[in-house]
């Protein structure tokens, strides 16, 4: 039952054997000083609970004969210095931080997972992640696989739809293949080392606050091509020394302040972007567009402060702007 053997200093746990288990109750063996549990031939268990095992020591963990295990749940063994995991193809879920705070370093999951929950495999030391194998997955949530060491290419199934907050920020990932992914988060891709942003394939409406934050490394990056695209967020690009020439279509209505600060930017054309109205804050501030004759969109009512300050652009066309629309100190 919950917490059955919970808070006590309990080292090894063999399960092996026991065919009828089918749940590992909520804090069943939380706060332990176990380092190892057998679970050879517990074909029938289903769930693992809430901090079933939670705040102990287990270095490795083998469920490969769970096989109808189908959820891990929050917290499951969080904490746990593991440094091996095999996990069963009948898993659906794996719950918030369920192994938060692991030492895996090389991971591959297949089979049905459909979500990795928040803070999932937080804070550890993985650096090889794969996940393409996961033909059912379609969530990872926020802080999913946030401050690893990640730094791989990663490739995403192709049901992927939901990359939530924050959840790959603060690795080394050099490149990820986004397929149909439709949803981000806040800072989803954030302090990573991405050489390459290729978003055409996806169908993301909007590129959020901080999603490519500081990815400071020489790169092209093409944005969505989706007719629904419409958003780009607060700083989402800054400092990922993009060099090549963007072109803003007309879906996008929004591009908030400092979204491209601090690039290599080549060159920009908004020729199409009739969905502007504003022209944010230091949106293309400090690039390089050297040679580049800038058209203000016939739609633009405001340029607002340092929208184009130090962005190197030649000259610029305001045939289709307003006289009696606002210029801040661009």
């Amino acid at each position: 039952g919950e917490g059955a053997f919970a808070n006590n200093n309990l080292k090894t746990i063999d399960l092996s054997g026991l065919t009828r288990l089918i749940d590992i109750s909520e804090n069943a063996f939380n706060n332990n000083s176990i380092t190892s549990v057998d679970f050879t031939n517990v074909v029938n268990l289903q769930k693992i609970h809430n901090n079933a095992f939670n705040r102990n020591r287990i270095t490795s963990v083998n469920l490969s004969q769970s096989t109808n295990l189908t959820e891990i749940n929050d917290y499951a063994f969080y904490g746990s210095p593991i440094t091996s995991l095999t996990l069963p193809p009948s898993l659906i879920k794996i719950g918030k931080y369920a192994f938060g705070f692991n030492k895996i370093t090389d991971l591959t999951l297949l089979g049905y997972i459909s979500i990795i929950d928040e803070g999932a495999f937080a804070f550890g030391t993985i650096q090889r992640l794969d996940i393409s194998g996961l033909s059912s997955l379609t969530t990872i949530g926020k802080y999913g696989f946030a401050n690893n060491d990640i730094s791989e290419n990663i490739h995403f199934p192709e049901k992927l739809r939901s990359v939530g907050v924050h959840a790959f920020s603060k690795n080394a990932i050099p490149k990820i293949v986004y397929n149909n992914l439709s949803n981000l988060g806040y800072g989803s891709f954030q302090e990573n080392k991405l050489n390459n942003i290729d978003l055409t394939s996806t169908r993301i409406s909007e590129i959020p606050n901080y999603t490519f934050y500081d990815n400071s490394y020489s790169k092209v990056m093409y944005l969505p091509t989706f007719s629904g695209f419409s958003k780009i967020g607060m700083y989402a690009f800054e400092k990922c020394f993009i060099t090549n020439e963007q072109t803003i279509q007309s879906s996008v209505t929004e591009i908030n302040k400092y979204a491209f600060l601090n690039n290599k930017i080549s060159g920009l054309n908004l020729s199409n972007a009739n969905g502007l109205k504003l022209l944010d804050e230091g949106i293309f501030k400090n690039n390089d567009m050297s040679g580049t004759t800038l058209i203000i969109p016939k739609n633009v009512e405001i340029i607002a402060l340092e929208a184009f300050n130090n962005s190197g652009i030649s000259q610029v066309n305001f045939e289709n702007f307003k006289t009696d629309n606002a210029i801040n100190n661009s």
